[in-house]
């Protein structure tokens, strides 16, 4: 087996050395020795690397620090529900990491949001285009990559992309009922795009892994909605969410807002930026579990507009509601690819334009942007406490740049009370 990045010497003969407990300790391939050390939960705690050797601190079943063979830090791993960033030992060359829907990471970001790596699969995780130099051990699946061996460890046994399989038999023996089982070296079930393998013994659906991720953090939520709502009011009456309007609607703290991805016009509205730090990242994306948690927190409500252009599919999400301390608010969001996690793309962005108002005719707030947005955005903090349906939404959507999606999504909408169309000037106002 060659490395990957390397040239590859079909000539090479790899050779593994096992324990009494079938695990890897050894392995030879060509130039390169490796070899492996476990603790007595059968998880590796060190590699040795022609000598040079890595120590893996454990936190459960993940890995959260490395140091080399003389104890010094080289690496950090910062989790939540998943990996979040990386660090070397001192503290520098931070690394953000962005997932696909498959778990697979796809994008490493420095402290600024740029990107400086990115990373694509085929099914069974074989990295295209990959580079030699890279220093990253956790890609497909969000899992260790061993570069020595071109295998992915998965704590019980290691995964050859190359060869979409297992290198050693599974300990977990399979059921009658399912034949693909019973191939003690198959990865998930030969059908790697709708399973995972976190341990290397189990196989578990990515609809379980998204129920799993998301319910860490919106599970007590979205199971107590009313209690959840009422937690929020009640802090709403205590002075430091009111010093926290206050601030907002000051203008104070600029740099936290701009952090945060926020701007403040002449006016005293909030808008979102269009190259936001996190939210303007293609794989960042929106899916519906946002909009529930989000409304069990506060009020507000939403409406989705799906159209297909050349078979590519698009949505338009709106929001209206009470934003806490940004006041009352509104937005109009263009994504694509289809659910239930839908994607960004900044150049699908148009001239657009947003108003807000109450049920009275009192306007909230007008934004018409000087550049194309993907994401348009309003937020008023001296309106608090408002109600969705007391708010109206009005604006303006030019497709001229965007012609063929202009049939599309009239078609699609056709009927709706909420949307006028300028067939001239390819405009589709909208008031909802």
């Amino acid at each position: 087996m060659s490395t990957p990045g390397a040239a590859k010497d079909n000539t090479d003969i790899t050779i593994n050395e096992y324990d009494g407990f079938n695990q890897l300790i050894k392995t030879s391939t060509g130039d390169i020795t490796a070899e492996y050390a476990y603790d007595g939960n059968g998880l590796r705690t060190s590699k040795n690397i022609n000598g040079t050797v890595t120590n893996h601190i454990w936190d459960g079943s993940q890995i959260i620090l490395e140091t080399s063979g003389t104890g010094e830090v080289t690496s950090k791993y910062v989790r939540g529900i998943n990996l979040i960033y990386y660090e070397d030992g001192t503290g520098a060359n931070r690394r953000f990491f962005l997932y696909n829907g498959h778990g697979d990471v796809v994008q490493l970001t420095d402290a600024s949001g740029s990107s400086v790596k990115s990373y694509d699969y085929d099914a069974f995780g074989n990295e295209k285009n990959p580079d030699a130099n890279d220093t990253n051990v956790f890609r497909y699946c969000g899992e260790y990559f061993d570069k020595e061996t071109g295998t992915i460890y998965l704590r019980a046994r290691y995964y050859d992309p190359m060869i979409g399989g297992f290198i050693t038999e599974d300990s977990v023996w399979g059921k009658d009922s399912d034949p693909l089982s019973l191939n003690l070296y198959t990865y998930c079930g030969n059908n790697p795009i709708d399973y995972i393998d976190q341990t290397g013994n189990s196989p578990i659906g990515i609809d379980k892994i998204w129920t799993l991720m998301f319910g860490k953090v919106v599970g007590d939520v979205l199971s107590i909605p009313e209690k959840t709502r009422t937690a929020v009011l009640l802090a709403k009456l205590t002075p430091p969410y009111w010093a926290a309007v206050k601030a907002t609607r000051n203008g104070d703290y600029p740099e936290a807002f701009d952090i945060g991805g926020f701007t403040r016009d002449k006016n005293g509205i909030y808008h979102a930026k269009q190259d936001a730090l996190l939210q303007s990242k293609k794989y960042v994306g929106y899916n519906a579990l946002y909009d529930v948690a989000f409304n069990c927190a506060t009020n507000m409500d939403y409406k989705i507009f799906n159209f297909s252009v050349n078979e590519e599919k698009y949505r338009f999400w709106f929001w209206k509601g009470d934003y806490l301390n940004l006041g009352a608010g509104a937005e109009v969001g263009i994504y694509y690819g289809g659910g239930p996690h839908w994607l960004i793309d900044k150049n699908l962005a148009l001239p657009m334009s947003l108003a807000l108002y109450d049920k009275k005719g009192n306007q909230i707030f007008t934004w018409t942007p000087n550049e194309n947005n993907w994401w348009i955005t309003g937020f008023n903090p001296n309106y608090q406490n408002v109600r969705a349906s007391d708010l109206v939404v009005y604006g303006n959507m030019n497709f001229s740049q965007h012609k063929d999606w202009y049939d599309n999504f009239k078609k699609t909408v056709d009927g709706s009370s909420m949307w006028e169309f300028d067939d001239k000037n390819y405009n589709a106002r909208f008031k909802w």
